[in-house]
Parts: structure tokens; C-alpha cells; sequence
């Protein structure tokens, strides 16, 4: 696969970031965001070819490394609160 469908394919990544950051962090979206969403993803359908055949398996591995990527947005998300700045020696001063 091209390394530029894959790169492509991980533009999805910030598109799996909302739509999930409903249902696991609470978030509001508004239909203006909704539907931006649905054309980023309707994109990434097109760049995966369903029609041309069984996806790729490498096409597979770049939209699951987007999910990979947006989960750890939303992991990270959700810690915001919770540990201060300096909680793993980052930032401390000796």
C-alpha cells in the first residue's frame, strides 16, 4: 500500500477522536461538527476502495492504528484532571 493512502487513512484518527469523545467523555458535538465528521469519514471509505474488492489488510492496519491513536487521545482526555503536571518528575525542579 502507498505510504500516502496510509497517511490518509490516519487523517481519520482526529474524526474517531470526536465522534467517540460523545460517548466516552460526555462531550456536546454540534450538527455542524456531526457532518464534517461524516465527509472525513465518507473520504477514508473512498481512499480504502470498498467497491475494488475485500479491503487490504495493510489498509485494515492504518484504520485500525487511527482507532489506536484516537483512544489514546481520549485516554489522555480523561487523565487531564487528574495527575498534576509534575506527578511523573516532568517539569520538577531537583
Amino acid at each position: 500500500m502507498p505510504l500516502a493512502d496510509v497517511c490518509a487513512i490516519l487523517f481519520a484518527a482526529p474524526l474517531s477522536t470526536t465522534a467517540l469523545s460523545v460517548l466516552v467523555l460526555g462531550e456536546t458535538v454540534g450538527w455542524f461538527r456531526w457532518s464534517a465528521v461524516l465527509v472525513g469519514f465518507v473520504g477514508t471509505f473512498v481512499i480504502l476502495r470498498p467497491a475494488s474488492g475485500p479491503f487490504d489488510p495493510p489498509a485494515l492496519a492504518a484504520l485500525f492504528g487511527a482507532l489506536v491513536h484516537a483512544c489514546n487521545m481520549l485516554l489522555l482526555r480523561r487523565m487531564r484532571g487528574i495527575d498534576p503536571p509534575g506527578a511523573f518528575g516532568i517539569g520538577a525542579t531537583a
